[in-house]
């Protein structure tokens, strides 16, 4: 049964994926009710790097951070929290989104996995330890690099249009679902 909901909900979502850049201009809004266009969402993106393989495809995405950005990180942990306060005394040039999606045929067995760790080359390792988590990463759902930054001083090094970046999963208990990816620069 779980096989099943799980093989319905990544059809659900391959589904979807295909309006989502369709739909961006007409859901998304500024505070003064002025729609976003593509060429805004454009304009803030630095780089952006795909790659896919036989069962997987990723994106990683940088661009400015926002104030919008800001008052998000504000009502997820709070205005005395440490990240909202720290984001007061430095503020970050740049924010790291990642997606990866499984498009592959097969049902994806997941009652073994403990865990899945994603390693992106240059940035960090990211460790999913639920079933619900590991479900919402492989969906395209969960942004891998959730609150990861860079910063004007160079703290985080900032990947260019030239470099080749890596992502690769290891699920501890199917090593069958494992990948590596690599993702290039798209212009």
């Amino acid at each position: 049964m779980k096989k099943l909901t799980i093989v319905f909900a990544l059809m659900l979502m391959l589904v979807g994926c295909g309006s989502k850049e369709e739909n961006t201009a007409n859901t998304n809004n500024k505070n003064n009710n002025a729609p976003i266009t593509e060429e805004d969402t454009k304009s803030d993106i630095i780089t952006h790097f795909e790659g896919r393989t036989e069962n997987y495809s990723a994106e990683i995405t940088v661009s400015k951070f926002t104030a919008e950005d800001e008052k998000l990180i504000e009502s997820e942990f709070g205005k005395d929290s440490d990240e909202y306060i720290s984001l007061q005394d430095n503020r970050p040039e740049y924010k790291v989104e990642s997606f990866v999606l499984y498009d592959g045929d097969g049902n994806v067995d997941l009652k073994e996995v403990k865990e899945l760790k994603i390693s992106i080359s240059n940035m960090n390792s990211y460790t999913f330890l639920s079933e619900q988590e590991i479900v919402k990463v492989l969906q395209g759902k969960e942004n891998i690099t959730h609150n990861y930054f860079v910063y004007e001083d160079n703290r985080n090094e900032l990947p260019t249009e030239d470099d080749v970046v890596e992502m690769s999963g290891t699920f501890d208990g199917n090593s069958s679902l494992d990948f590596t990816i690599e993702l290039k620069s798209v212009k």
